[in-house]
């Protein structure tokens, strides 16, 4: 099936390339770079109890959430305005990062974890990844957005120390409106003073410890200038969708003929029970022009003949008569072409043949053997040893009768009818003949059609003698393809001996 369909299918894979090469090499190269950064839970900080104020812990994807913020991306456009990239530079990435504001995801920068080499479950490691058209602009995208999430986690410390600022003044307020009064025991004053004192403790701790508040985020390595553009260049994307259109062509192809199957050789029609006559090859290059008197005379196509001719007379036993149907399943199969290749091979054997084409609209056999109709009879010669009958009669049993007077002068007829699965001319020729030879065209006549005619044929009680698989093609000129067939006669005789 995939050498039959190779040229559609090295063309689409070569379309497919052509275009990707074309598209990848109009687009800018994009540079990508990346900066590790670690997540430390503050489990794993040890630190002095009361010495830092850290941010409470991260949880899996945050990162990549918190720089869809807007004070997150307000300060990276900040730093890079701020960086060393020449202006123009550092206005379009800027604008490029801005314009993310409205995005549901960041796309300029990808945060990845990179936990399972990790053996610590108190140590969470990321990749953050930025990509480009410039080299010096992905670096500095890269870094800047790493130092914005850091700004960012440190600013969750201080709204911890915020938090517990606001609680210690909210609880010194309430201690203070519930004061005890001028007259109560000593006990309950110093049980007050003690917890006011506690409070204001508690605050001045808060005030001094606000600027070591620390996050959890702590930079790996830095990003690095990329020097090689990323991913693959043109050429290898064009290889690559070319190999993939391929694939994916061919595997349609296979899916399509396995749901489709179709009759490619001998191995085909034996899982249908239909016996192989012969396989006819298409003319050689160049030949077409001069029909098929060269071919005759040698090459594949004289011996496929040969064997044809061997296979179709050993079925005409003595009590059959000696006609022949030949017929097709769909239009296009060359029923006609291997007719007119047969009757003048037999012809050049030895033979008197007879063809009978019985198409109602125009006669194939008169075409192709270059050949008027004399208007004064109804059989005329197209060639040495060989008449033709064009039968357009609209009465089938009429014109039967007309073809068996003219055949008792020959020794054998062949009978050229339209495909069978269109017209039921080839049973009703098949009922008063040895029987019927299906012409089949390899890779394109499916096997359902096949199904379909020997159910046709057996609901007839039509014989099926077996099957051509012909690429045979003629386009005329057969006159001459009769002459100087002697050589042929010798097989004939062979073939003769078989049948009998």
């Amino acid at each position: 099936p995939l050498r039959r369909h190779a040229l559609p299918l090295l063309s689409a894979a070569l379309l497919a390339g052509g275009i990707t090469y074309v598209v990848a090499a109009r687009q800018a190269p994009a540079y990508e770079t990346m900066s590790s950064v670690v997540s430390v839970n503050n489990g794993a900080r040890n630190l002095p109890e009361n010495s830092l104020i850290p941010a409470p812990s991260l949880a899996p994807g945050v990162l990549q959430e918190a720089l869809r913020d807007r004070t997150v991306i307000a300060d990276i456009v900040r730093r890079i305005l701020a960086s060393d990239l020449p202006p123009a530079l550092a206005r379009d990435l800027a604008r490029t990062v801005e314009a993310q504001q409205n995005n549901t995801t960041f796309k300029p920068v990808t945060i990845t974890s990179s936990n399972n080499s990790s053996s610590r479950s108190d140590l969470d490691l990321y990749e953050v990844w930025g990509q480009t058209t410039n080299p010096a602009s992905a670096q500095v995208l890269v870094n800047a957005s790493v130092a914005a999430l850091m700004q960012w986690d440190r600013e969750r410390a201080l709204e911890q120390i915020a938090l517990a600022r606001t609680s210690l003044q909210q609880q010194i307020a309430a201690l203070a409106r519930s004061a005890p009064p001028i007259n109560a025991s000593n006990a309950r004053w110093d049980a007050y003073e003690a917890t006011r004192a506690q409070l204001l403790r508690s605050l001045a701790q808060v005030e001094l410890l606000s600027p070591a508040a620390v996050g959890t985020l702590e930079v790996v390595a830095r990003a690095p200038e990329p020097t090689q553009p990323a991913g693959p260049g043109p050429l290898r994307r064009a290889i690559l969708a070319a190999l993939l259109t391929l694939f994916a062509a061919s595997a349609a192809v296979l899916l399509y003929e396995s749901w489709r199957r179709r009759v490619y050789d001998a191995q085909s029609l034996r899982e249908l029970g239909l016996p192989l006559l012969g396989q006819l090859p298409g003319l050689p290059t160049g030949a077409a022009g001069r029909g098929v008197a060269a071919a005759l005379h040698g090459g594949a196509l004289q011996d496929s003949l040969g064997f044809l001719q061997v296979n179709v007379l050993s079925q005409l036993t003595p009590d059959l008569p000696r006609r022949v149907v030949f017929s097709g399943t769909q239009d296009g199969t060359g029923t006609s072409s291997v007719v007119a290749a047969l009757a003048a091979s037999l012809a050049g054997a030895g033979q008197r043949v007879l063809i009978v084409d019985t198409h109602p609209q125009a006669s194939q056999q008169v075409a192709l053997w270059s050949s008027g109709n004399p208007a004064d009879r109804p059989t005329f010669s197209v060639a040495e040893r060989v008449d033709l009958l064009p039968l357009t009669d609209s009465d089938p049993a009429r014109a039967q009768t007309l073809a068996e007077q003219q055949s008792a002068n020959y020794d054998i007829v062949l009978i050229d009818t339209p495909p069978i699965l269109r017209r039921s001319d080839a049973l009703l020729w098949a009922s008063r003949s040895a029987g019927i030879v299906l012409v089949l065209d390899p890779g394109t006549t499916s096997q359902h059609e096949v199904e379909q005619v020997l159910q046709s044929a057996q609901l007839a009680r039509v014989r099926v003698l077996g099957a051509v698989l012909s690429e045979l093609r003629l386009a005329g000129g057969l006159r001459q393809a009769a002459k100087g067939q002697r050589s042929g006669e010798h097989l004939l005789s062979h073939g003769e001996a078989t049948a009998r």
